[in-house]
C-alpha cells in the first residue's frame, strides 16, 4: 500500500486494515482506508483501495471506491450462506482483529447476546457514530468468511441492541 500510495497523486490514503486478497498474476489487496484529496481544506472520506502487487514486487492503485456507511443502514440483509470465499476469488483476511475499544467492545457484546438472530460476529472497528437519545455505531464486522456493517444502538442507560445488519459485496468495489 505504501508504494502504491507514493505514486498516487490527487490523493493520499491511511490504510485502517486490510479486507481482502485475490490471487491472480500478482495479488490484489482491498485495504479499507481513509482518502484525503491534494486540495487544502478538504475532508478525508472512507474508501476502498484496491492494490495490485505484480509478480516483480511493484504496486500500483487499481481502484478507488467510495465507502458510505448510508449505504449498509437499514437493511436486514442478513447471513444467506456459509461460502468460505466470497465471489470473483476474493478472501476476507482472516487475520483481522478487533480495533474497538473496551467500552464499545463490550457493548457490542451485550448487543449480540440480546440479539434474536443468534448471528456471533466478530467485531472489527467503528466505521461511525451519530448521537442521538443514545448513540448509533456503525461497526464493520465479520461473521465466517462475510463481512458486514452492523448497526448498533446503545441507549442512555448502557443497552445496546442491534438495529440493522447488512452483509458487503467486496465485488461492488471493483466496478
Amino acid at each position: 500500500m505504501d508504494q502504491a500510495n507514493a505514486d498516487y497523486d490527487g490523493m493520499s490514503f491511511i490504510p485502517v486494515l486490510k479486507l481482502a486478497t485475490q490471487v491472480v498474476a500478482g495479488t490484489n489487496t482491498m485495504y479499507l482506508a481513509y482518502g484525503t484529496p491534494a486540495i487544502p481544506d478538504t475532508e478525508s472520506s472512507l474508501k476502498v483501495v484496491t492494490v495490485y502487487k505484480d509478480l516483480s514486487g511493484n504496486s500500483s492503485i487499481l481502484n478507488i471506491a467510495d465507502f458510505n456507511i448510508s449505504d449498509y443502514v437499514n437493511d436486514a440483509s442478513l447471513p444467506t450462506n456459509d461460502q468460505e470465499h466470497l465471489a470473483g476469488g476474493w478472501h476476507v483476511c482472516d487475520e483481522m482483529t478487533s480495533l474497538l475499544d473496551e467500552p464499545t467492545a463490550s457493548l457490542f457484546a451485550q448487543a449480540t447476546e440480546a440479539s434474536n438472530e443468534g448471528n456471533h460476529y466478530q467485531a472489527i472497528c467503528v466505521l461511525g457514530t451519530q448521537v442521538v437519545d443514545g448513540t448509533n455505531y456503525s461497526i464493520l464486522a465479520k461473521l465466517d468468511s462475510q463481512l458486514y456493517v452492523v448497526t448498533m444502538y446503545a441507549d442512555l442507560q448502557g443497552n445496546a441492541s442491534f438495529t440493522s445488519e447488512c452483509a458487503i459485496d467486496l465485488t461492488e468495489f471493483t466496478k
